[in-house]
């Protein structure tokens, strides 16, 4: 997962787990202090493809 917490002026890379149920998932760490949405999208490795779309998620 390619994903920013500060409006994409920066990002990082952060591989997702996988579990003996097929799903994937990736956990990541956010401030107590973070205000801007964190903002995402997916590297499918397998296809070598981009998502072609961001998603976003509030923190409050």
């Amino acid at each position: 997962m390619h994903w920013s917490d500060d409006n994409w002026q920066t990002g990082e890379d952060t591989p997702s787990t996988s579990t003996k149920l097929g799903v994937n998932f990736v956990d990541i760490s956010v401030s107590d202090h973070q205000q801007q949405p964190i903002s995402f999208t997916f590297f499918w490795i397998e296809s070598s493809k981009w998502e072609q779309r961001n998603y976003t998620v509030v923190v409050e």
